[in-house]
């Protein structure tokens, strides 16, 4: 599909989509005449991209999880296949932002813990939710 209809169906604008071309972020292919075509997964790819923006991910961490997918439980062949590093460094950063909170602030009911969830980063809180689907 030509960037015109690209834009169109993702609703963003042919900016947009030049920009995140040039960032690596979007594939395209040039015809003999010079017109590029875009692929139509292009569409759910530049919605993916907007969502990760609205919460807050920049698109450099977007190109990142875009090259660096994380594996679903059932495609793991071996424990060494995920990033465990990375995993430890992030419970790492939460474990500190949790005792920190409690530090603060004794948690006494259902109010603070959702003053709790307000203040820890989105990301946290997500990663705090796949640990416990994974441990479950």
């Amino acid at each position: 599909m030509r960037i015109s209809e690209l834009a169109d169906a993702a609703g963003v604008t042919k900016r947009t989509i030049d920009y995140y071309t040039q960032l690596g972020l979007l594939e395209v292919k040039k015809s003999e005449n010079n017109y590029r075509h875009y692929p139509k997964d292009c569409i759910e790819r530049l919605i993916t991209i907007e969502r990760l923006k609205k919460q807050g991910f920049s698109l450099q961490d977007i190109k990142h999880q875009f090259e660096n997918p994380v594996p679903k439980a059932a495609e793991c062949q071996t424990h060494e296949e995920i990033d465990i590093y990375e995993l430890r460094a992030k419970i790492h950063l939460l474990n500190k932002e949790v005792q920190q909170f409690i530090s603060n602030n004794e948690l006494a009911d259902e109010k603070d813990l959702k003053k709790m969830n307000k203040l820890l980063r989105n990301d946290s809180v997500a990663l705090m939710q796949t640990i416990l689907l994974l441990l479950s």
